[in-house]
């Protein structure tokens, strides 16, 4: 059997028989107590152990006590770790499932990152999150294909009173109702708050805190309900980020007081 074969089998055992070496992992058993630990049958335990014995990731030892061999506790940590990834890919899904089929986003914003869904009971929670993370930082770049007014008063005041440096990208029709707010004209003019608007469309949106690292991408679903956030702090997520940022800022305009 050439290696890639014999790998690929041996993959395919730790997959089907995770069981059994997650329970061999915490020290040998026999195969009553093996029986017990994952409850199964009798002839599956026997059929498992000559699986894995094959694969030389089991050994029988003394008083026929089963142990993983030094290969095989490497390749149960390795299965573990892609078990969890695999599971936090799939609880991101939601989020990467409104994203354009074209758009090529990072692993480490899914499988290495948090993930904040929205739902009927929690619908504002990747809203609160967002602001947790924007709260933390003292300079930031969020783009955003819709308008919360709600936040340019707390924005502003943080820019006045906390020596904030932020940057919003929205698009165009976004911006109107941005001018709810009050003080509109004096945020605008501040040169530590900058708006952007941009005539394209946002498919999605980012939040880049430069000092503390982090970038996260929003992703929303029909009538702009936010769907949920990808939260990472990897370099590959966080300087993706900033070049999907840098992209669309460059087709946007200074939106000021006089425009």
């Amino acid at each position: 059997m050439d290696p890639e074969t014999t790998n690929t089998r041996r993959a395919s055992v730790a997959e089907r028989r995770g069981d059994v070496l997650t329970a061999l992992a915490a020290g040998p058993l026999d195969q009553r107590d093996l029986r017990d630990a994952v409850s199964v049958s009798r002839s599956t335990v026997y059929k498992a152990l000559r699986e894995l014995e094959a694969a030389d990731l089991v050994r029988e030892g003394d008083g026929g006590r089963y142990h993983l061999t030094q290969y095989g506790r490497l390749l149960r940590r390795q299965h573990d770790d892609y078990v969890a990834r695999r599971d936090q890919l799939a609880a991101a899904a939601p989020v990467l499932n409104e994203l354009p089929e074209s758009l090529l986003v990072p692993l480490a914003f899914a499988e290495r990152g948090r993930v904040y869904t929205a739902d009927r009971y929690a619908p504002e929670r990747p809203f609160a999150q967002m602001e947790r993370i924007s709260e933390a930082s003292y300079d930031y770049r969020c783009l955003s294909p819709i308008a919360v007014p709600r936040y340019m008063q707390q924005i502003h005041e943080r820019v006045e009173d906390d020596g904030l440096d932020v940057e919003l990208l929205v698009e165009r029709p976004a911006v109107e109702p941005l001018r709810s707010y009050a003080r509109f004209d004096d945020a605008v003019d501040d040169p530590d708050f900058s708006l952007r608007a941009t005539d394209g469309e946002l498919p999605f949106g980012l939040l880049v805190t430069e000092d503390t690292g982090l970038a996260c991408l929003f992703t929303y679903g029909d009538g702009g309900s936010l769907r949920g956030m990808l939260v990472s702090g990897a370099p590959a997520a966080y300087d993706w980020a900033v070049r999907q940022y840098d992209r669309f800022r460059e087709d946007a305009e200074a939106v000021t007081s006089d425009a």
